[in-house]
């Protein structure tokens, strides 16, 4: 199939350090589809980038990514600036309406040449649809949802996939989505993460949290809960992730002598070396979309204390225990230090439980997995 991706180019990974789990996971299945044959485009809006190029995938693959702004030609401007003056929000003056009447003439210029059977955008936060609709286009639109929060315009896709069911529940209760045009595929985790061997328990050591460093992923929990058990206090405690530590925290761990190493970001095979050597995972987020870490450290074999909604989720997903539940909202850095406490003298700690979960969870979310389900919905528009 010809299918035009719309994701990031210049914030993925290949180039930006700091990228986040949708640049990663678009990127992901960018690579995925490319390895099965499909042909495939870039148009990393809403990068402004006027030229085109080819992204080396590693392994040999590559793709073409397009223009996402272009001159059109004196001739051609006025026809696109007449469409960009009726843009809904409008341009915010004259150089926005330039931009916006640039960016159609470059999205309809990919489409002619490429002739795509289907778009793919994983930008539900940003206007696209308002681009494609002014364009004129009636190509089979595509969103992946990664956030937590609703993205814009759902309304104008032909289907939406959402990254879980627990994501689709609950933004159902305040948009308005058809069961037809809505889908659940699960992010898979990077190849470090499932062939590794699982270590036994003596092998293991410590408390690993993995995420950047901030209230919403519950870190400042995760130090209270460490600082009023005396138990947990011996307990080594990695953090791994960005963000400097807010100074009350920071103060926190000095007051309260606990056993912290921040390690920041690490590569990857560091990282699934880290959470595979780990007793216990935490992160007691208070909203997710899907945590990418805590599919990475299932399928390392490392039980998590963390957000309720995905370890609930995956017990039922992979038929097996996963860890213990945390909600981050409803309870208290007390209950969660309990929590802790229970998952490091939990049977998870059994060597044939933690492979079992492994196995199971590196089945389940495998790359190969994720592509199938994505061209499943890829055909669905094929005559």
């Amino acid at each position: 199939m010809n299918i035009l991706r719309v994701h990031p180019f210049l914030r993925s990974e290949l180039f930006y350090p700091h990228a986040g789990g949708m640049a990663r996971t678009s990127v992901r299945l960018t690579e995925e589809l490319a390895r099965t044959g499909d042909h495939l485009v870039v148009y990393p809006f809403p990068d402004a980038i006027g030229t085109s190029t080819l992204w080396d995938l590693g392994g040999g693959l590559s793709v073409g990514v397009q223009p996402t702004v272009m001159w059109p030609g004196w001739r051609r401007l006025g026809a696109w600036w007449r469409k960009a003056r009726e843009l809904r929000p409008a341009p915010d003056g004259v150089r926005g309406r330039l931009l916006d009447a640039m960016t159609m003439a470059a999205l309809d210029h990919v489409v002619q040449e490429f002739k795509p059977q289907v778009i793919h955008n994983h930008l539900a936060r940003r206007d696209f649809p308002r681009v494609y609709e002014a364009v004129g286009l009636r190509i089979p639109l595509i969103l992946t949802h990664h956030h937590y929060e609703a993205g814009e315009s759902l309304e104008s896709y032909d289907r939406i996939v959402f990254v879980s069911h627990a994501q689709l529940t609950r933004l159902r209760k305040s948009v308005p989505l058809r069961d037809e045009s809505v889908r659940v595929i699960y992010n898979p985790v990077a190849e470090e993460f499932r062939t590794g061997p699982i270590p036994a328990g003596p092998e293991r050591d410590g408390v690993i949290f993995s995420g950047a460093l901030i209230r919403r992923k519950g870190i400042d929990l995760v130090l209270q809960a460490f600082a009023m058990n005396p138990r947990l206090r011996t307990q080594n405690l990695l953090l791994c992730g960005e963000g400097p530590l807010d100074p009350d925290l920071a103060t926190l761990v000095q007051k309260g002598d606990l056993k912290v190493q921040l390690l920041g970001r690490l590569r990857k095979q560091e990282l699934a070396a880290r959470l595979a050597h780990a007793k216990v995972m935490v992160l007691p987020s208070r909203e997710e979309g899907w945590s990418g870490a805590i599919n990475e450290a299932v399928c390392s074999g490392t039980p998590v204390v963390g957000y309720a909604t995905q370890i609930l989720e995956l017990r039922a997903l992979l038929n097996t225990e996963v860890g213990i539940p945390f909600d981050a909202v409803r309870q208290s850095p007390a209950e969660l230090a309990d929590s802790l406490m229970r998952a490091l003298d939990a049977p998870l700690e059994d060597e044939s439980a933690r492979r079992r979960m492994a196995g199971a969870a590196r089945e389940e979310l495998s790359g190969d997995k994720y592509a199938q389900g994505y061209q499943e919905i890829y055909h669905e528009f094929l005559p």
